[in-house]
């Protein structure tokens, strides 16, 4: 978060009344979240690296991993549903059982990627 105030203080300065309020809002934001600001590039990297993991656990639980499937999980980027299907690869009794898992977590993503552009 520092860095974006760092990056906003050189792009553009300020009047003092909005950079009171900016300063505000940010640590409203912080409190709110009650964790650390994470980029775009960092949060690219951890759906990266949950999804490698997903498959992982395929492989190693039901051998060869339907391409179509990969290409499915591929398409999901929101890191909370990455970890709900992390812990369903877990336990789920079949592949085809986790393929409607990811099939449901990708229609979640892509409804949520929806609202979010509106």
């Amino acid at each position: 978060m520092l860095e974006l105030r760092r990056l906003i203080d050189w792009m553009m300065a300020l009047p003092k009344e909005l950079e009171l309020v900016f300063n505000s809002e940010i640590q409203r934001y912080q409190e709110q979240r009650a964790i650390p600001y994470v980029t775009s590039f960092e949060r690219f990297a951890i759906a990266k690296t949950q999804r490698e993991n997903i498959i992982e656990i395929l492989e190693t639980r039901f051998g060869a991993v339907p391409p179509a499937l990969v290409e499915d999980l591929n398409q999901i980027y929101n890191i909370e549903i990455l970890k709900r299907l992390f812990k369903q690869v877990i336990t789920i009794e079949s592949i085809e059982e986790f393929q409607q898992a990811v099939a449901q977590g990708k229609a979640e993503d892509a409804e949520e990627e929806f609202r979010e552009s509106y």
